[in-house]
């Protein structure tokens, strides 16, 4: 039975070392090997991530070494994951496989890893130095990336996208209407 077709409670969190005595915060990805992930913000305001086994209930933190606060976001089956770190304000993007932790330093600006597929490709987002949103698609094993914007050139803001087990990337725009009533 795969994580996504049970649920996991836990309202108080579990306090202690994975927790570092605080209530756990969202739970952002799952993988069909019952490995769940989130973040939980100590008293500093620094985010640190952990992985949740549904089937043993135990919790692993992962904190990127060298870096101020770790949020992770999305896990694949290989349990890979996705995320990014913080320094001085900064979001960083990052996929961690195993001990080995790669930054993304493709995209300029802030940068946060959203979501990783079984092939290694992650996607995320990226602000540019004058403020602009923009998607990206990086695929680890080609070191390559591709930034997604509006093929249709629709005001409006990409929200979100994934990709399909096709390997298809999927999005959603949301239109801005300047229609007042």
């Amino acid at each position: 039975m795969s994580a996504l077709s049970r649920f996991a409670y836990f309202s108080e969190g579990p306090k202690g070392a994975a927790a570092g005595g605080m209530t756990i915060e969202p739970l952002l990805g799952v993988n069909d090997k019952d490995k769940a992930l989130g973040f939980w913000t100590d008293a500093n305001g620094n985010a640190h991530g952990f992985t949740y086994d549904t089937g043993s209930k135990s919790f692993i933190e992962v904190d990127i070494k060298g870096h101020m606060g770790t949020t992770t976001t999305a896990i694949n089956n290989k349990g890979d994951i996705a995320g990014f770190v913080k320094d001085n304000g900064v979001d960083q993007g990052f996929i961690k496989d195993g001990n080995k932790v790669e930054l993304l330093k493709g995209p300029k600006g802030s940068v946060m890893a959203l979501g990783i597929n079984n092939e290694d490709q992650a996607v995320g987002s990226f602000t540019d130095a004058a403020g602009q949103a923009h998607r990206f698609l990086f695929d680890d094993r080609l070191h390559q990336y591709a930034v997604i914007n509006d093929p249709n050139g629709v005001k409006g803001q990409l929200a979100g996208f994934f990709l399909d087990k096709a390997g298809n990337t999927d999005g959603m725009l949301v239109q801005i209407s300047t229609h007042h009533s």
